[in-house]
Parts: structure tokens; C-alpha cells; sequence
């Protein structure tokens, strides 16, 4: 198993303001599984991450093939990487970014008591490393690629799509929900995790490697 901080992520490269696009990033996934020559993984995306594995998988604006994939899992990621529509999620990141640990902390415990403390920390170091002007560019970016329905359904692979609740800060709307159901080919699986928060592997880690287990089993 490989955990990848993507770039603008963890200690991984800062490119320039610019060059977040998902295909850039998908590109780098592209290189980390030619130079470590790993054959036909599972590629496990969350949120962002998610848009990138799907352009990797699906060879998205690229003019190669794209990699040989076992499977997909694709937990919560954004209908479109929006700025317009997303502008609320970054400011609070933003302003999360800014505040001190101990009061971060703090306010995590009591936004998320079922988070894991590992969680906690985990997301505390992210914060660490995180720049405001890579935020706003990976959405930037991001957004020139559109809507990622359509490629939802040109997924050739195994899929499974994950949806949080959008009470709780899930992405998808009903509507764009059952879009998405219609267009998925027969090869993909959706699941509904109603008590799950946009961080699905965080708030209910359980029913998340559940669903996994179950989809990886298939």
C-alpha cells in the first residue's frame, strides 16, 4: 500500500501557482507507478485526490494511454472543482490554517467527537504544511477540466463511488446523485453513507473499509 501526498500536499513538492490542474496531478501518479513499476493497483482517492484518480484512471486530456488499473474507489469527490461554489470550504480552510493548534484542536473535538485522535493528528499535520495560494489554485486549476460527470461514465474499470452526507458537508446534491447513478456503467458500484461527513474515512471509518472490503471482494 502507498499513501501519496500529492503535490501542494504533506512535505511533496510546491510547483508553481499555476500547474495544480488534475491532470498535471494525475500525471504524477502516472510517474509514481512507472518508476516504482506497480502493475495494476487499486487507486483509493478522497475528495481532490478522488478527481485525480479519476482523470488517471479514465486518461482524462492526455494524449497516452492511461495506466492499467485493477479498480477504483472514489470517496466523496466533487461533481466540478468549482471556485464559485466551493468558495465557503476554502475560506474556512483558510481560516482553519490560521488558528492556533491547541484552539484547532479544540475545535475539531467538538465539530468531530467520533473522529479517531489519529485522525486529529493527522489532519493537524496537513494543516502545517498547507498554503493558502496552493488552495485557491488547486480549485483554480482544477476547474478547467469541468464537470466530472462525463467522465463517470466513460470508467471502463471496476468503480466504486462513494457518497457522503450533503447535510454534513457531503458534495453531491439528489440531483447530481442520481445523474451520476444513470450514467455509471455496469462495472460501477454506488454507496450512500448517510451519517458519514465529507471525510467519510474519518467520521465513519468502519462502514468506509466495509465498503471497501466488500467492493475489493467483489
Amino acid at each position: 500500500m502507498f499513501a501519496l501526498d500529492l503535490r501542494g500536499h504533506g512535505a511533496s513538492v510546491r510547483a508553481p501557482i499555476g500547474s495544480y490542474g488534475l491532470r498535471k496531478a494525475a500525471d504524477d501518479v502516472v510517474s509514481f507507478l512507472t518508476a516504482l513499476g506497480v502493475e495494476e493497483p487499486m487507486l483509493v482517492g478522497h475528495s481532490w485526490g478522488a478527481a485525480v484518480a479519476l482523470v488517471t484512471a479514465t486518461g482524462a486530456e492526455s494524449e497516452q494511454l492511461p495506466p492499467t488499473v485493477s479498480s477504483l474507489v472514489l470517496e466523496d469527490p466533487p461533481v466540478m472543482m468549482s471556485p464559485k461554489l466551493q468558495r465557503e470550504q476554502i475560506n474556512d480552510l483558510i481560516k482553519a490554517i490560521a488558528l492556533p493548534e491547541i484552539e484547532l484542536r479544540e475545535i475539531l473535538a467538538m465539530v468531530h467527537p467520533s473522529w479517531h485522535p489519529d485522525d486529529v493528528d493527522s489532519l493537524l499535520e496537513g494543516f502545517r504544511y498547507a498554503d493558502p495560494a496552493i488552495v485557491e489554485s488547486l480549485v483554480r486549476d482544477g476547474s478547467c477540466t469541468g464537470s466530472l460527470l462525463p467522465l463517470l461514465g466513460q470508467l471502463t474499470v471496476r468503480t466504486l463511488l462513494i457518497r457522503a452526507n450533503p447535510l454534513r458537508g457531503g458534495l453531491w446534491s439528489d440531483e447530481e446523485w442520481a445523474h451520476a447513478r444513470r450514467i455509471l456503467p455496469a462495472c460501477c458500484t454506488t454507496v450512500e453513507l448517510h451519517n458519514a461527513s465529507h471525510d467519510v474515512h474519518r467520521s465513519q471509518f468502519n462502514q468506509f473499509i466495509q465498503a471497501v472490503r466488500e467492493f475489493a471482494e467483489i
